[in-house]
């Protein structure tokens, strides 16, 4: 995206800081485990070990994400660093039962009040449909503009491309001159810690993510860019907020090529009989209705399983049509 900046002395002088207890811990302190340091912490080391172990037992939290996903318009007005933490955290998780969850809030007051410029709903269902198989519903409403934003979202992506840039293709304007020197000849690892919570400077931060914007090309800082959505703030028009959410989406689009067996999750399933009509048939009885060429009347395809990158899943909830491709003894067979 092309943005023409003019900011004022005032820009980047204060910064939106979650309002919780520095360090680990939520409202109630005590008995916090690494979901509460995600949503409450506001140390950068604490984040990422958290979510490091919320990665390797994603089912664990499971169930607290798809609460907080329930009471995300409710926690946007008590909460909302919390409650946008725990978007950011589904659409890196990508289980297939968070969507139907968020979907159903895309009509809320809070959330279309949130979701004038870039929001954390419209950014996780975008990930969601594009890297983790989620097929947007026909069903939902045109009218409300999430419900726009995140079909223009979704269309553009395939738009998107790993080709390195340089700022002047996304920003222009007065501060691009100011904060040239600044980020001149960064590494992406030493852009991610300017425009990462430890830099005082909004503006700078923004900056910074503006260079990322155009110079990911590769997934090994895709972690570091989820912390940086973790952390973000709130500036005029979320400038800062829609940058990073453009370095991840291209850090997921490497993530596809460099691995493009897992580019999306596999679904295993197994097929289930009734014995009982199995027995007819190899007895010579012939079922009411029934062609012999045909699969039996009640066969069905129940899933059981999940692959999504390295990690395979139980399947908890499967909201969506899927064709599958029957394997026996390590044969496809169609």
């Amino acid at each position: 995206m092309l943005h023409f900046t003019c900011y004022s002395a005032v820009f980047g002088s204060i910064l939106l800081l979650p309002l919780a207890a520095f360090g680990s811990g939520g409202p109630g302190g005590g008995g916090s485990d690494s979901y509460d340091v995600v949503l409450y912490s506001q140390s950068l080391a604490e984040q990422r070990d958290a979510v490091t172990a919320i990665l390797e037992n994603p089912q664990k939290y499971v169930p607290r994400i798809q609460q907080s996903l329930r009471d995300y318009p409710r926690l946007l007005r008590t909460d909302p660093t919390a409650a946008k933490r725990a978007v950011y955290i589904s659409a890196l998780l990508r289980d297939p039962s968070f969507p139907p969850i968020l979907v159903k809030s895309l009509g809320s007051p809070e959330v279309l009040d949130d979701c004038i410029y870039a929001c954390p709903v419209v950014f996780a269902l975008t990930i969601q449909a594009y890297f983790g198989g989620w097929k947007l519903p026909t069903n939902l409403d045109s009218q409300l503009t999430t419900v726009g934003d995140l079909k223009a979202a979704i269309d553009y992506m395939p738009r998107i491309s790993l080709k390195s840039g340089t700022i002047d293709d996304v920003v222009q304007g007065p501060g691009v001159e100011k904060h040239r020197k600044e980020i001149a000849g960064k590494t992406e690892e030493e852009l991610i810690r300017l425009a990462g919570p430890m830099t005082s400077s909004g503006e700078t931060r923004t900056f910074a993510a503006y260079a990322l914007e155009t110079s990911v090309s590769g997934s090994k800082n895709r972690i570091e860019l989820y912390l940086l959505a973790l952390n973000d703030f709130e500036d005029a028009s979320s400038e800062y907020r829609e940058a990073v959410y453009q370095s991840i989406f291209r850090a997921e689009l490497a993530t596809r090529q460099e691995s493009p067996a897992d580019s999306g999750p596999i679904y295993v399933g197994l097929i289930e009989d009734d014995r009982r009509e199995l027995t007819l048939l190899a007895q010579g009885h012939n079922l009411p209705g029934h062609n012999l060429d045909d699969p039996v009347p009640s066969r069905n395809v129940v899933p059981y399983f999940v692959k999504n990158g390295a990690r395979c899943e139980p399947i908890r909830e499967l909201n969506q049509n899927l064709k599958w491709t029957i394997a026996f003894d390590g044969k496809n067979l169609g």
